[in-house]
């Protein structure tokens, strides 16, 4: 069973941890391509998919409690999961597309 403590499920990504990503640069901090920036992004994705695909992939059921607010990455959690228990308290936000991220995680 996965839950949470406190009033919130899951306040969604730090963005503070996706600022080294979104300024992937090279030596002297000057920008990188496109083509290397998005290889230093796609490491970064796909830990976070390995994170969320083993909860699809475990063999066991997995039970989410949600209660209170559910955003972003812990929405493609939820997802991955095998049954969600949701409070009447629960909210849901995909809040990628206002940072301008692409919500293909889950």
């Amino acid at each position: 069973v996965l839950s949470a403590e406190g009033g919130v499920f899951c306040a969604g990504i730090d963005l503070k941890e996706l600022g080294p990503i979104s300024s992937a640069g090279g030596s002297g901090n000057t920008p990188l391509d496109p083509g290397r920036r998005a290889s230093v992004i796609s490491g970064f994705v796909q830990e976070f998919q390995d994170f969320v695909t083993a909860f699809e992939r475990c063999p066991k059921p997995v039970i989410c409690a949600v209660h209170g607010s559910c955003i972003g990455g812990g929405l493609n959690l939820i997802t991955a999961c095998d049954v969600r228990f949701c409070s009447s308290k629960a909210v849901f936000s995909l809040r990628e597309v206002r940072v301008g991220l692409a919500a293909d995680v889950g």
